[in-house]
């Protein structure tokens, strides 16, 4: 709803619209206002992992939130984080792609407080989004940034 508010926003004050159709420009400015306006306890904790690893912390983040599972293991993150890194825009992408034990290490530390607990782990290897709202604001970011993941629902 937030994106679809923030759509309608950028068309209407848009000078330039004719008619009644968005442009791509609409939706692309739609997506920063919505992520810039979500609410902090979402909005905090993101921008404190992006702030300490940079894109890659960020990359970590979208592979938790790619597809259709709510909880992933150490290997399907190793592999979604390795299909993000090659889908992310190159002037966005960090020089050096993470290996398996560096990926491991950056979850484990997103558990902590200093991270507000933004993932957690069933003890058995399973991470997910503490926040299960947080998953749809890393969508919405990686979106921002012209990062598509894959759908997040199970028939598409």
């Amino acid at each position: 709803h937030l994106i679809a508010e923030k759509l309608l926003w950028q068309w209407f004050n848009d000078a330039e619209h004719t008619g009644m159709q968005t442009l791509p420009r609409h939706y692309e400015s739609a997506l920063l206002d919505a992520s810039n306006a979500a609410e902090p306890e979402l909005r905090n904790p993101y921008d404190r992992v992006s702030h300490k690893y940079k894109l890659d912390g960020e990359i970590i983040l979208w592979a938790v939130a790619e597809g259709d599972q709510l909880r992933k293991n150490l290997d399907m993150l190793e592999k979604d984080f390795v299909s993000i890194y090659e889908r992310t825009p190159d002037q966005l992408k960090p020089p050096e792609r993470l290996n398996r034990n560096q990926i491991n290490s950056r979850l484990a530390a997103m558990k902590k407080p200093e991270y507000a607990h933004i993932l957690s782990n069933n003890g058995r290897g399973w991470y997910e989004y503490t926040e299960k709202r947080m998953r749809g604001y890393a969508r919405l970011r990686a979106a921002a940034k012209a990062v598509e993941l894959k759908s997040d629902h199970p028939l598409l």
